[in-house]
């Protein structure tokens, strides 16, 4: 009889290994552990009486004879029920044990005979995914007492599954019908019809296949069908929020993957870390903290998350496809990546496919990085990299930023691309005047009034309003104070202090300001302040995040945008060209007609206060009060609902001359009148902003001509100008070539390095950006600058969303520094950055 090393050297013996003592039951298993060397494993029960160790005795050929005999191969004390062998053990042997308890009483072995067997097998030594459906095993030691290989796979979540069966000494077995996109266990036991089991061993080796939704994850593979973020909108906690949602919320809308159909289901999935299992079926809620779900759709690509924590809070988001194998069970694609980061260049991560967002402050919303760069990289006329934030190719001006934020660290992004770099919060509503409710000692209707009919603008009342207080009031000048604060013995003042005050506290500031629109939607838009003050009122507000601050020109082009793109809610697909001002739709505030009216103040004031009205202007006996010409509107007005930008932000545009300061700032080198020079300089409200760099509107690259209109110059766009000529806009008689939709520059001629520029004709008549203007057909300017100077001396502030009631996204200005006039800056929004 043929006999492999250590096994049963009769058929008699074998039919006494089940023996056990009375008291010791014995060994109860002997398992092959796999690997290389090869080991085994040997478990027992503890004995049912006091015992000083156990005796593990394995069958072996005597040195001599040749003759396999028990031999005492470990003693270990009493806590011990399990040893594993290592004693130069061979692959493909039969090995037999015995375990003998010692007697703490007399010394003597509990004298069972029971004995356990197997087979030593290297087992798995490695995998190789060839596909999505398919993969190489590889295999060691294929010779020795086994009969049979099997091949099983063990799926994320799921149970261990017979593969494959193959006999004969194979190195490798090929299996094919896995599921894609799923990271397997694979393991691989030997059978032994003699001993009627597998040898027992757990090594395992990973593997994921390749999915439809993400490919092999490796830089160099191309085939997956994820194409990324279209749009991602959160909202902070917003319960007086006119339209849309009042609740925190997360909206995720992504473009749909490229083997899609009606039919297709996608499921959402989120985590705090990055570090996500796709599989996962628990719903989420406000406190998950690991991997949940958010949801699944079928044929849609959005997903909303009602779910989440309050700010600070960060989550991770995986988008991926929900598939059915070939036994029609359903399972979920799993990010790749998951053994391994590959080598060399052709790296490995699954962050590429991985969305992050912020929960935004109260009444803030999200500037998702992903969704702004999609939306600017079509401005840009590039495509998107899914893999990369949704990044483009991009060289120049406005490419990247320099920090995030004033007094961050400086950042590095990889070069000739543009990326928006980090994510954003800005405020969902414009600052407003946060006037008091309930002051029995300012009126029935609180701390609201008309305090000029004629003449200069004057302060409240000395007798009105308790310390604390907040008043708005309106004037017979349109360019006023109209929000003051009652205060007592401030820096030696007392009395109503108005916005525009140097003397004011942060604290005072935040008293006075809101971008909560309230329960009646009557909380008018502030527009008196100088762009220092712009910045305090900014800096007066902290977030969970820290304090807010000015916008940068790049963050709020990013910002802004009406939805125009295919897919996003509400999205104006037809309606809306780049040079088209938002009113041209309908959907953002113009000049309405709801002026309250009354033949005194009180009855003005109450008609106001009725919910139809919109607008921050009276009439009191025929004569107009308010601000008409600039701040019009209250914040968060029913009226205009639908102008709200595809982050959420409604009314993002000034509505006024000058419209919304950010931090970027000029400084005029030369010329008091047109041809003149406008220089970029070191923001003295934002140190980090470095987006303009040396960009200067000299007549060469940035325009520098133009006309002049009651107090103020206008860049034009070309020489010809609301039906009359009006000189070129650029030295030599040059109309501007082309433009930098990453900062809204248009352009003379470039020259200075490497830009990626768009023909401005083409811009013009080709662009479809979700508003504008950047200068209105039949208008055709670009920006302009008022004639006068400030105290500051030659120093600007860039405005935004400007251009009267033709304000868009690309429309800018300059307000000089130091200087509180409505017609400079007519509205604030503020930002955060969340990262």
């Amino acid at each position: 009889m043929l006999c492999f090393s250590g096994c049963l050297q009769t058929k008699e013996s074998a039919k006494a290994v089940s023996a056990s003592s009375s008291w010791f039951a014995g060994a109860a298993l002997a398992a092959n552990v796999g690997g290389y060397p090869t080991s085994v494993k040997v478990t027992w029960a503890r004995a049912d009486r006091s015992v000083t160790g156990y005796r593990v005795y394995s069958l072996r050929p005597n040195a001599t004879t040749g003759v396999n005999e028990w031999t005492n191969i470990a003693q270990v004390d009493d806590s011990q029920t399990s040893y594993v062998d290592t004693q130069n053990l061979s692959d493909g042997t039969v090995y037999t044990y015995k375990v003998q308890a010692i007697d703490a009483l007399t010394g003597s072995e509990d004298g069972n005979s029971k004995q356990v067997s197997t087979v030593t097998f290297y087992g798995i030594s490695g995998v190789a995914i060839t596909g999505k459906t398919t993969a190489t095993i590889a295999l060691s030691g294929l010779s020795g007492a086994y009969d049979a290989i099997h091949i099983y796979a063990t799926p994320t979540g799921g149970s261990k599954t017979l593969l494959a069966t193959v006999k004969g000494n194979p190195a490798s077995v090929d299996i094919t019908g896995l599921r894609s996109g799923v990271n397997y266990k694979f393991t691989a036991n030997a059978y032994m019809t003699y001993l009627s089991a597998e040898d027992g061993n757990t090594r395992t080796v990973n593997g994921e296949t390749w999915s439809d939704s993400f490919g092999s994850g490796l830089t160099a593979d191309t085939t997956y069908f994820y194409r990324g973020i279209l749009n991602v909108q959160g909202y902070g906690l917003a319960p007086n929020a006119t339209a849309g949602p009042t609740g925190r919320q997360i909206n995720l809308i992504w473009l749909p993957f490229s083997n899609s159909s009606s039919s297709t289901k996608y499921k959402v999935v989120r985590s705090t870390t990055t570090s996500i299992d796709t599989t996962v079926s628990t719903a989420c809620t406000s406190t998950s903290t690991t991997s949940c779900m958010v949801c699944t759709v079928t044929g849609a690509q959005k997903c909303i998350d009602t779910n989440v924590s309050a700010p600070p809070q960060t989550y991770y988001y995986a988008i991926t496809q929900m598939k059915t194998d070939t036994s029609g069970v359903e399972y979920t694609e799993e990010l790749p990546c998951l053994n391994g980061t590959g080598s060399g260049t052709n790296i490995c991560s699954p962050t590429d496919f991985i969305v992050t967002a912020h929960v935004p402050p109260d009444y803030m919303v999200l500037v998702q990085r992903d969704a702004a760069n999609y939306e600017m990289c079509l401005n840009i006329n590039a495509t998107s990299d899914p893999r990369h934030k949704q990044r483009c190719i991009y060289t120049g001006l406005g490419a990247v930023p320099s920090t995030t934020g004033p007094g961050k660290p400086a950042k590095t992004y990889d070069s000739g691309y543009y990326d928006f770099g980090y994510n954003l919060f800005v405020d969902r509503y414009k600052m407003a005047c946060n006037w008091t409710r309930n002051s029995s000692t300012c009126g029935p209707n609180g701390c609201v009034g008309v305090l000029s009919t004629s003449g200069s603008p004057v302060p409240p009342d000395a007798s009105l309003g308790n310390t604390g207080d907040v008043f708005y009031g309106f004037q017979y000048a349109s360019s006023a104070d109209t929000c003051y604060m009652k205060t007592t013995g401030l820096n030696g003042s007392s009395g109503w202090i108005s916005l525009s005050s140097a003397n004011l506290s942060s604290s005072d500031l935040a008293t006075m300001t809101t971008n909560d629109p309230g329960t009646d939607k009557h909380q008018p838009a502030i527009g008196y302040f100088s762009p220092e003050q712009a910045s305090n009122i900014c800096q007066a507000h902290s977030t969970d995040y820290g304090s807010k601050r000015l916008l940068r020109r790049r963050e709020y082009l990013a910002a802004s945008p009406l939805p125009y793109i295919s897919g996003e809610d509400n999205a104006y697909v037809s309606g809306l060209r780049v040079f088209d001002a938002p009113q041209f739709t309908g959907v953002c505030n113009g000049f309405t007609t709801d002026i309250a009216s009354g033949a005194t103040a009180s009855e003005a004031i109450a008609n106001w206060l009725g919910s139809s009205i919109i607008r921050n202007i009276i009439t009191v006996n025929s004569v107009n009060l308010g601000n008409e010409a600039n701040h019009y509107y209250m914040i968060g007005n029913r009226s205009s609902t639908l102008c709200t930008s595809r982050f959420g932000i409604q009314d993002p545009f000034g509505f006024g001359l000058s419209g919304i300061p950010v931090s970027d700032t000029f400084t005029k080198t030369s010329g008091t009148t047109f041809p003149m020079t406008l220089q970029a300089s070191p923001s003295p409200y934002d140190s980090g902003n470095l987006d303009f760099s040396n960009f200067s509107f000299n007549g060469t690259l940035g325009p520098n001509q133009g006309v002049v209109s009651g107090g103020w110059y206008y860049f034009v766009l070309a020489s010809y100008r609301g039906g009359a000529t009006t000189g070129y806009p650029c030295n030599s008689s040059k109309e501007l070539a082309s433009f930098i939709p990453s900062l809204g520059i248009p352009i003379c001629t470039w020259s200075g390095g490497a830009q990626t520029l768009r023909s401005l004709p083409e811009f013009q008549s080709t662009g479809s950006v979700g508003g504008a203007p950047l200068g209105l057909s039949g208008v055709y300017h670009v920006g302009y600058i008022p004639t006068s100077t400030g105290p500051t001396g030659n120093s600007y502030v860039m405005t935004v969303g400007s251009s009267s009631s033709n304000a868009g996204r690309w429309s800018f200005g300059f307000t000089p520094s130091g200087i509180a006039y409505s017609n400079y800056s007519t509205s604030l929004l503020c930002g955060i950055e969340a990262e």
